[in-house]
């Protein structure tokens, strides 16, 4: 018998003994402190993250950040009451369930890091003061913009319902920013004054006000059946008039179709295109378009009723008075 080879064998098999024993031993989970028992501070806010890399990790602290800051905006709602109509109360409904999606936590930054087998842990520190301050200074930037459009002393009537109809971003920031300021500095001198609220009440007091003068009409031009009904009513669930009479208040909506058909073999394809313009007096204030296809298997009207129909049902499902307004809105992003 060889020993020598008696030998390595038997080495071998005792280190794949030992190495199942490691692979299957319990690992230590090393993890930090700072993960089982986040800190706490009054002067800021901390998270923790976990993932299968650093960025997931962070991303996650990020999550849970503003997750917490929305509990702390909610509660605020719950135990603070806003002195205003109903018009403003609405709005509030509205709106506060997104308080905190939009907000920028920029200036939170990673204090911890840790591994932990596959595991990644980040441990995200916020300032307090110092992100309050920033949206202060966001709030009085979006007061400054509503202020300057209510400024001019015009009475109701369309063009100033539009032109603070434009400004509608800003308000939605400023009312998100007087919710989370509040929630997150209750009773302190930080917090925001009635000065400034009361330049959100005088916004919304002058857009209803000039909402009650404005009147719509629709001119259909489209050839789609439906697609004026589903206007009126999308008007009407924005509470906005519509009818058929015209003043000096008065806007149109203007829906026409473009149809182009393309055949390729016994198939037509049918592409429907929908235009949508506002105007006043004769000025174009904003337009917006949406399109559909159709394929008719040896039929260019089945084609064209498929692509028809899909638009209409597009048109269901989207608010087009939303959409129209859209690209004026996004400029004051």
């Amino acid at each position: 018998m060889n020993f020598k080879y008696v030998r390595h064998g038997a080495l071998l098999c005792l280190m794949s003994v030992l190495a199942a024993c490691v692979a299957h031993a319990p690992r230590p989970s090393g993890l930090p402190l700072w993960v089982k028992n986040p800190p706490a501070s009054n002067e800021a806010f901390y998270a923790i993250g976990q993932g299968i890399s650093l960025y997931e990790a962070e991303h996650q602290a990020r999550l849970s950040m503003a997750a917490q800051m929305q509990v702390k905006v909610s509660d605020y709602m719950q135990t603070r009451t806003i002195v205003d109509g109903r018009f403003h109360r609405d709005y509030f409904d509205q709106t506060t369930s997104v308080t905190v999606s939009a907000v920028s936590l920029s200036q939170a930054r990673a204090v911890e890091q840790s591994q932990s087998g596959l595991d990644w842990y980040v441990l995200l520190k916020l300032d307090r003061a110092g992100f309050v301050e920033q949206q202060r200074l966001l709030l009085d930037e979006d007061l400054r913009v509503l202020q300057a459009a209510m400024n001019l002393r015009d009475a109701p009537s369309f063009r100033r319902w539009w032109r603070l109809r434009q400004q509608m971003p800003a308000a939605r920031r400023a009312w998100d920013n007087v919710l989370l300021v509040n929630s997150l500095t209750p009773g302190e001198s930080i917090e925001v004054g009635a000065g400034q609220k009361q330049i959100l009440d005088r916004y919304f007091s002058a857009l209803q006000a000039s909402e009650q003068v404005v009147n719509f009409v629709l001119s259909d031009q489209s050839q789609v059946k439906g697609l004026a009904a589903v206007l009126d009513q999308q008007l009407a669930d924005a509470g906005l008039a519509r009818n058929s009479q015209t003043g000096r208040n008065t806007a149109q909506i203007a829906l026409a179709t473009d149809l182009e058909v393309t055949p390729l073999g016994r198939e037509f394809h049918v592409v429907r295109v929908l235009y949508l313009r506002l105007l006043a007096q004769g000025q174009v204030m904003a337009q917006t378009q949406i399109k559909a296809k159709g394929v008719g298997l040896g039929s260019r009207q089945q084609g064209i009723q498929v692509a028809d129909r899909k638009l209409l049902e597009q048109a269901q499902q989207q608010n087009l008075v939303t959409q129209l307004f859209q690209p004026l809105e996004a400029e004051h992003k």
